[in-house]
């Protein structure tokens, strides 16, 4: 049986690698190198108790990239005392997310989710990071950002919500959040949210009956990134069609990873 680490390693020879190659990127997982006009652009894939970040770097070195291997290279050549004038950064998303956990996952979609992610990250900030592309990045026209959020408020309000009320919750949105519930020997949670173009929803249960001190909706629901109870995905540069299956992938998480998380 694959352990969570090989199935992000397939995922990532799926979607990552072919984006790099692209780029103009030689080497493998254990790191990746292009011998470019002002260095060496390295991207190195750290995998690190159960999650995974992509870290972007420059160094300024030897015309040839030689036979060392990228982490040996990066090790030498981008260290916090190196005298080569090199630069490190840790690819985030527009919202600030550059580290996916992945050991608790098990099924190939989540996996290839997290691959897919990382593959938009390079895309936008490691093509910036490193100022030069071997290949033009695809022109995407130019949509608001309060236009998409609004499409995709819209999106849910037709699509999720009324499978919400099909399911039994009640709720409703205010603003750019939204919070549902439904009542049964425990309470089960759905939280959504718009913010930073990302599409962030939760979901969570708790002892029924009334707690001290709590207000809000919100502080029922557990902040972590990439489990199962968590569908968290960006909405940047979408089509109007890639917004709605962003909306219906959303729907299937409450219906799968979600429902699985209240059978507990």
């Amino acid at each position: 049986m694959s352990t969570p680490k090989q199935q992000l390693k397939r995922a990532m020879q799926q979607h990552l690698v072919p984006c790099l190659r692209d780029l103009g990127f030689a080497g493998g997982l254990a790191g990746f190198r292009r011998l470019g006009a002002l260095g060496v652009d390295v991207l190195v894939v750290h995998t690190f108790k159960g999650a995974v970040q992509l870290d972007a770097g420059r160094v300024k070195r030897r015309a040839s990239l030689g036979a060392r291997t990228v982490r040996q290279d990066w090790a030498v050549y981008a260290g916090a005392s190196s005298a080569q004038g090199a630069a490190r950064r840790r690819l985030e998303t527009p919202a600030g997310k550059g580290v996916w956990r992945y050991d608790n996952l098990r099924a190939t979609a989540d996996f290839d989710r997290i691959a897919k992610a990382m593959t938009r990250v390079v895309e936008r900030a490691g093509v910036a990071f490193w100022a030069e592309a071997a290949k033009a990045p695809r022109e995407v026209r130019a949509v608001p950002t309060v236009n998409r959020t609004r499409a995709v408020k819209a999106l849910l309000l037709e699509l999720l919500v009324p499978r919400l009320r099909a399911l039994g919750f009640a709720g409703s949105f205010s603003g750019s959040a939204g919070a549902f519930r439904r009542l049964g020997t425990t309470v089960e949670l759905v939280s959504v949210s718009l913010g930073g173009e990302n599409l962030l929803v939760q979901v969570a249960s708790r002892k029924n009956g009334r707690r001290s001190g709590a207000k809000t909706p919100s502080t029922d629901f557990l902040m972590a990134g990439d489990r199962e109870d968590v569908f968290d995905e960006s909405y940047a540069e979408a089509s109007p069609a890639a917004l709605r299956a962003l909306v219906r992938a959303a729907i299937r998480a409450i219906e799968g990873p979600g429902v699985r998380h209240w059978a507990r």
